[in-house]
């Protein structure tokens, strides 16, 4: 995946608050939005119950919206919880 050096200091930052906050979050991967490949996804594991991934969820989000307000890039946390079993 192609992205420039603005972009890595934004997912740089924007991971580093959400991990500072969320110590038990661990990195996967990045990835581009297959509907949006302009947008890129930091995907995540998390460990958590779902009221601490919606907590996780709505303050990353306030920092999804300031970058792209900012620079016009949308990058975002996409979180996938460890043990969740489809039915």
């Amino acid at each position: 995946m192609n992205i420039n050096h603005k972009q890595k200091e934004l997912i740089d930052e924007i991971f580093n608050k959400v991990i500072k906050k969320y110590p038990e979050i661990k990195f996967l991967n990045l990835s581009k939005n297959p509907d949006d490949i302009e947008h890129i996804w930091i995907n995540v594991l998390t460990p958590m119950d779902e009221e601490k991934e919606i907590e996780l969820r709505h303050f990353s989000s306030e920092l999804e919206v300031d970058i792209f307000d900012n620079y016009g890039y949308k990058i975002s946390i996409m979180t996938e919880y460890p043990n969740l079993i489809y039915t």
